[in-house]
């Protein structure tokens, strides 16, 4: 799927366990170049193998050709540091357990490090944004929406939330790149 809008092209996901390997591998077999981060290597492991497992069932369904899964494999790597992984990224997906004080901390580290064009997400599906993004600077809370993907490699729905200070630019920018990955996005404002 292509989608001319989408200026999304480097994605970090930060914590790559199940949510995240998953946004990895959605991401991945439809072009992105992505960067994982987790503070484990024992989860970046982890994620290694369910992106093959997962490669290797869509190849059994038909969905990708063995070239295109070991293309899409090709286009993840690893960081062994969240600044290295969000230092030349076009979005940062953060997918680590739902605790606000370490999400919060998370965002800090992550706003520090991005490109001034970088897109800021959180896989969250029981915390607000508002408060996951208290303190970071205005200029990035511009560029933040949360997404909440019940399974991305099996579902094709997502819900994304704006907050009172996400741009327009940013809703443009962020329903485009889920476009591009085949998502049917519902709106929450």
């Amino acid at each position: 799927m292509s989608d001319n809008n989408d200026v999304i092209k480097k994605v970090a996901i930060i914590g790559v366990g199940i949510q995240g390997s998953m946004l990895a591998f959605r991401n991945a077999i439809n072009g992105k170049s992505i960067v994982g981060y987790s503070r484990r290597q024992e989860s970046i492991e982890t994620c290694r193998n369910k992106i093959r497992k997962w490669l290797d069932y869509y190849i059994e369904l038909g969905k990708l050709t063995p070239e295109e899964a070991e293309a899409a494999e090709g286009r993840i790597s690893y960081a062994s540091s969240l600044e290295e992984a969000c230092g030349n990224c076009d979005l940062v997906i953060e997918a680590v357990p739902e605790n606000l004080e370490l999400k919060q901390d998370i965002f800090k580290r992550i706003a520090a490090a991005v490109p001034d064009r970088a897109f800021l997400s959180s896989n969250t599906s029981s915390l607000l944004m508002s408060e996951i993004c208290e303190f970071i600077p205005d200029e990035k809370k511009a560029r933040t929406f949360q997404t909440d993907h019940d399974d991305p490699v099996r579902n094709s729905y997502l819900e994304m939330m704006w907050n009172s200070y996400t741009s327009e630019e940013t809703k443009e920018a962020a329903k485009a790149h889920y476009h591009t990955l085949g998502f049917e996005p519902i709106i929450t404002e």
